[in-house]
């Protein structure tokens, strides 16, 4: 077999996660450094003699670009627990990495307990990983896509039968935990927004991201016989209720609110931002956020955008045959690189897309973390539940 010219992935990992500063015991004790006493509850003060909250930030800062506010930047950075058929925590961005550190090893100063602070230092563990060839995300639409909904329907019929388990047990409120979700479909956002509130639009408004190569595609697509992303002729124009005609869309620039609550880490995004920004900013539903203490925090990450893979948008450039210069080109090693061609907006008068709007960031109610409801998220439901 020959030998690739793309170079191997690798992603590395610390077998310590932290969780708001406190070490959650998920360390491996048969990697070389790791103590075989337990480690769990111990606050970690320093990070190769760093301030430790401070060597994380400025880690994530860096390294993230998840979300505009920094607070949801180092909730990205430590581990979190989240629900998705059993409780499981995930790592994430300090412990888990896909870049090459500094060093081979990081040295923590750990205090556990009554006893006296101590140092220890473990190594990365580099772990080779296969690239997946699907889109982690897809976000909302430009506008409603006259396609409609176009995924598995027993998805819905899921969504649907929680949704009668709730009523059951006659349970009276509703609590939507988006913790740690990333986003996913967007017809199923349109969904859960649809059956929530139906007689209400299930989207906010949505503009293409365009600049003049962008414009010659689109008026190349709009007379092509092949569909592609810069086609706009699938798409309505929200004036008038109508599929546009031409490519003037780059070339001009019941239940009850009260009943229901929004959790989130912050780590909220694409799809999943587009119900929650919905829920909030249009039908008021209360939202929450925990991270630092008495410091307010997003509950949503990026309200969309319209993801595509670089790889796609070269597939759709190459389908209309498109010769101009200043445009997309595969990448030069074999890898993965998700574009939003889209931007999205809270109303139809704004002008500061949704992502930049910082007037709609903050949740409506800061939840102060500790070590028990990092650990077990179902406390805060209950503490959320009482707010009712």
């Amino acid at each position: 077999m020959g030998k690739s010219k793309y170079p191997s992935l690798v992603m590395l990992t610390i077998q310590l996660a932290l969780m708001i500063l406190i070490l959650s015991g998920s360390g491996d004790d048969t990697q070389t450094g790791v103590p075989k006493d337990s480690i769990v509850v111990c606050i970690v003060t320093t990070i190769d003699g760093e301030p430790a909250l401070q060597a994380i930030q400025k880690f994530t800062d860096r390294a993230s670009g998840y979300s505009k506010d920094p607070g949801v930047r180092l909730n990205d950075a430590l581990a979190s627990t989240s629900w998705s058929e059993e409780w499981s925590i995930n790592p994430v961005g300090f412990a888990r990495r896909w870049e090459v550190p500094n060093k081979g090893t990081m040295e923590y100063k750990i205090k556990c307990g009554s006893k006296s602070s101590r140092k220890i230092t473990v190594p990365w563990i580099i772990k080779p990983t296969r690239l997946r060839n699907s889109m982690a995300c897809v976000a909302v639409n430009v506008s409603e896509d006259t396609n409609g909904f176009d995924t598995d329907p027993a998805a819905y019929l899921d969504f649907i039968e929680g949704l009668e388990s709730c009523e059951m047990v006659d349970a009276q409120k509703l609590i939507l935990d988006m913790t740690d979700n990333g986003g996913g479909l967007v017809g199923f956002a349109y969904f859960i927004n649809k059956l929530f509130f139906p007689e209400a639009k299930p989207y906010f408004v949505q503009d293409q991201r365009a600049n003049t190569y962008i414009q010659g595609a689109a008026k190349i697509a709009v007379k092509h016989a092949t569909s592609t992303i810069f086609d706009i002729r699938i798409f309505i124009r929200i004036a008038t209720g109508e599929t546009f005609k031409d490519a003037s869309m780059y070339t001009k620039e019941q239940h009850f609110a009260m009943d229901m609550a929004i959790v989130t880490n912050g780590w909220s995004g694409s799809a999943c931002t587009m119900i929650a920004t919905c829920f909030n900013i249009v039908h008021k539903v209360k939202t929450y956020a925990g991270g630092l203490r008495k410091a307010p925090l997003s509950y949503f990450s990026f309200p969309g955008g319209y993801v595509m893979d670089n790889d796609a948008l070269v597939q759709n450039i190459e389908a209309l045959n498109y010769k101009a210069k200043g445009g997309f080109s595969p990448l030069p090693v074999r890898s993965s690189l998700n574009v939003a061609v889209g931007k999205i907006y809270a109303a139809e008068q704004a002008t500061v897309p949704l992502e930049y709007d910082s007037k709609y960031f903050a949740a409506n109610i800061h939840l102060e973390q500790d070590s028990v409801s990092a650990r077990h998220p179902d406390n805060i439901w209950v503490r959320i539940a009482k707010d009712f």
